[in-house]
Order: C-alpha cells, then structure tokens, then sequence
C-alpha cells in the first residue's frame, strides 16, 4: 500500500498478533534529520508532509508484542530509537546511514527468505547481512553494516512463527494488494507539478478536457496519470483507472453506441480491478447492463477515473457522421456521471471542442486545460535519449571539422552544467522547429544517424536553415559559443 498516515495506522491496528506469531511491518519512505528527525509520506495527490517522531508515535500502538518494524530509510536508526524510547516498539531492522537502493533490495530478498523458512529474527539479519557482504560487487560490501537490528528485549530468538510449527507450516501472510500493471512509457518526461495539480483539481471537479496539439504529450500523460495514482492503498484513484482509446469504440444508433463502449469499458475494468471482480462477473444480457452494475462496485470502494483519450472533432476527420458519434459519446457520459457518485472523466483532444454539450456532462463542469510542450531541456535530453548517434561539433557548425576529419571525430559529451551539450542542443535550430514537441521530439531524433552529416542538414529544417552554405547555431545568451560541454 501506499506510504500514507491513513495506511500506516491502518497497518498498526491489523498487526494483532495470535498464538505467538511474528507481524512484520516493512516501511518503505523516505526520512529527514533536519531540522528534526521526521517521516515523509504521501497524500492522495502525491504530495509529500512531513511526520514528526511525536506523530509518528501516536499513529497507533507500537509496543503490540509480536511486531518487527523493517525500515530501510536512510538514517532511519534515528526514528526506530525514538519508537523504542516513547512509544515501546520492541525488535526493527533499520539503517544507520545512507544505503544503496540495490543493497537494500539484496537484503531485503535474503532477510525475508530466511524468515520464511523459519529463521529467528536476528539469525535472518545476519544472513542477509552476509548476503550483502559477500556480494560479488565490491562497492556492496561495506553497505553490508549500515542495516541494524535492534531488539529492546531478550526476543532475538523469536522468528516468524512458534518453534514447533516453524519447520510444518509456511508463514502466514497477508493478501498482497491489487496493483495493476502498466506498460512503461519510455524516456517519459515526468511533468510532476502539473500532475499534482491535475490531481488537486480533480478532487473539486469530476471531468477535465487535456488538450493540445499532436505529439504534444496527451497520451503518455493521461497513462503515466492513471499509472501513478491508481496505485493501491490510499492514492486519488486507487479504486481503479481505465484507459479507453475512442477510435476503439464505434455504433451508429444510441445503443449501439453505448453498447461498444461498455465492451470496451467492461474489458479494461475487469483486466485491471479487482474490485470489479467482486461485482458482477460474467453476466448474460447487453454489455451495458453489466457495466452499470460495475460502477455500483466501484462506487463502494472510492473515486474511479476513466480516460477517453483522442476525442474525434469535425475539422479533424472531416465529415458529419463522426461528429454525431461525438454527440453519442457525450450522451453516454452524461448517463454514466449520472449513474456513478464516485467517477472522474479525463478526456484528450487535439483542440478544446466548440459543441455546447463538450460545455458540462450531466451536472458536472467540463474543466479545460492545455497540456504544454517540455521545458527546452527536457527536450534536449529526450532527443539525446533517441538519437542513433553521438553527436558532434559539426552537428552545431558546419564549419567545424566533419565527423571522420581531424578535430572533428571527438563526439560531445552530455553534462548537466550551463552551456553543456543540453543548452547548446535545447537551442539549436532543430529542436526550435520541433516546438519542444515530445512526439516530434521522438520521431526527428530517429532520423539521426550515420546518414546524417550534421542536425544543420535535419529534413524538418525549414529549406533556409539547410540550403545556407555555412550555418552556425546560435548560442543561448550569455554562453561561450565554442563550449562542448564535454
């Protein structure tokens, strides 16, 4: 589940412990020292607060006999004492200092694998312990003591079960959540301000209209939207989130209409819910039918979001019949908006639609907003990230030496400082004609290879730029021309 104060006190009110069986609490968030000791979490938007050590005391009972507390946090050794002093918490793994992710990772598989098969609690610390020590990369090996096991009683004998059930019977666990999967978007820009505010807004409005122009970004964000904030266990939308292609669903009459696009709706529900499953299941009769039972599952659970991404607009597909479909499409929203207490629409578009029903569904306010291009660095690197090939100074001046030539076959290294490889590419020609579009971004940098004698020559230049004889890029203010970055 999320790491939020709800799900922590939740955890801590389940962690009753019966016939002398262990609980393991594992906290996975990050810690501050300064300016005093705190936990940070989460909200439902994402957004981080801070717990102090007195708030994190009083989140529930911490002295529950049976409870080991694994918090690999970096310097949480800090806020394990504090419970230990205030609060009574009886046996933690914790660290000491900073670690790395992947030495946590590699000690977290051994300690739980020796817990499993019935090792006491100190024994499976020094497994894991040694499991990091022994590593064949040398850089894990003096991680191996900065993860401590600090027991306020004689229990270092105790391991996850009673010692007479401990070699017949496998550990008892708790139901591992729904967490739905979803594809990776490669090199994704996360535009992480804009979704916190999208997920504020959200909580005030029901339906938002992202749009913008192609290649803009409206698909990927959308998805790394749902991706992020379906996640169970106390984010906006962790009930569920749906994504729906419109060009998938298609039906001339009303109910033909609706029927299509309660296939399609039923089919991503019941793939990446589970509390769908708990609904209605397979049912006999019109696919609509069955999707208004879902949304009555999904009402009890919490708020739900659905994407219809790639609204069709008139000037885009040209004829009347796809704008009616449009019409249809609002008229089955407003129904489902009506039906439902708990859903959100998220709807994309290319432009922001003229049509009075694109103005509210049902009684719920159609929010409008523009989905902006990436920061010109941001661009800069995703162009980096796809290209076929390094580049080089001939790639920013054609009068620099070719690639091949003496002077000319060093590829320019990218770095982070000012007037590196990623300003002197965010404000070059090419990326300028390209508008910082994350789409064209990717499409222009595939034509980057070999073939390609220099980005001053790039086939989406205008002809002006590519026809010149000598072209030089002209530098970001306040930047040495000749800097390579390297």
């Amino acid at each position: 589940r999320v790491g939020t104060s709800e799900t922590i006190r939740e955890a801590l009110a389940e962690a009753i412990v019966g016939h002398g069986e262990r609980v393991v609490m594992h906290l996975s968030a990050h810690c501050v020292m300064r300016p005093k000791p705190a936990l940070l979490l989460e909200d439902g938007c994402s957004e981080v607060h801070a717990i102090s050590e007195q708030e994190l005391g009083d989140m529930g009972d911490w002295s529950c006999e049976g409870l080991l507390l694994v918090f690999l946090s970096c310097g949480s050794e800090v806020l394990v004492r504090s419970l230990m002093k205030r609060c009574g918490l009886r046996c933690a793994v914790c660290c000491s200092d900073e670690v790395f992710d992947s030495a946590s990772w590699l000690f977290c598989r051994a300690f739980y694998h020796a817990l499993s098969c019935g090792h006491p609690v100190a024994q499976s610390h020094k497994i894991a312990q040694g499991a990091v020590r022994n590593n064949a990369d040398p850089g894990f090996r003096s991680e191996a003591d900065k993860f401590v096991f600090i027991s306020a009683a004689e229990d270092h004998g105790l391991g996850m079960l009673p010692l007479a059930r401990a070699r017949s019977e496998p550990p008892r666990l708790h139901t591992w959540p729904h967490w739905p999967l979803w594809p990776p978007i490669e090199d994704y820009s996360c535009q992480a301000l804009l979704q916190a505010q999208t997920a504020d807004l959200f909580k005030r409005r029901r339906v938002l209209l992202v749009h913008g122009p192609a290649g803009v970004g409206k698909s990927a964000f959308s998805r790394e939207f749902c991706r992020h904030f379906s996640a169970p266990g106390g984010r906006l939308f962790s009930t569920g989130a749906f994504v729906l292609s419109r060009a998938s669903v298609a039906g001339e009459s009303r109910d033909a209409f609706r029927e299509s696009l309660a296939q399609e709706m039923l089919r991503e529900i019941r793939t990446r819910s589970a509390s769908s499953k708990e609904g209605c299941g397979q049912l006999a009769g019109s696919s609509w039918s069955a999707l208004c039972l879902d949304l009555q599952a999904l009402d009890k659970v919490g708020p739900w979001l659905v994407v219809v991404d790639g609204l069709l607009l008139r000037d885009e597909v040209g004829g009347e019949e796809e704008q009616e479909e449009e019409q249809l499409l609002a008229g089955a929203l407003e129904y489902l908006l009506s039906s439902s207490a708990r859903l959100c629409v998220m709807l994309t578009a290319r432009r922001a639609p003229q049509g009075r029903c694109w103005n509210a569904l049902a009684s719920a306010q159609v929010v409008r907003m523009q989905l902006p291009p990436l920061q010109p660095r941001s661009a800069a690197k995703l162009f980096l990230q796809r290209a076929k090939r390094r580049l080089y100074p001939h790639d920013f001046d054609l009068a620099a030496p070719k690639r091949g030539e003496a002077g000319g076959s060093m590829p320019l290294q990218m770095g982070e400082e000012l007037g590196g490889l990623l300003d002197r590419l965010a404000a070059s020609p090419l990326l300028h004609a390209l508008g910082n579009l994350p789409g064209r971004v990717v499409e222009e940098a595939a034509r980057v290879d070999d073939g390609l004698p220099s980005l001053l020559q790039h086939p989406a230049l205008p002809d002006s730029w590519r026809e010149a004889p000598v072209l030089t890029a002209t530098p970001t203010p306040g930047l040495a021309a000749g800097s390579s970055g390297g």
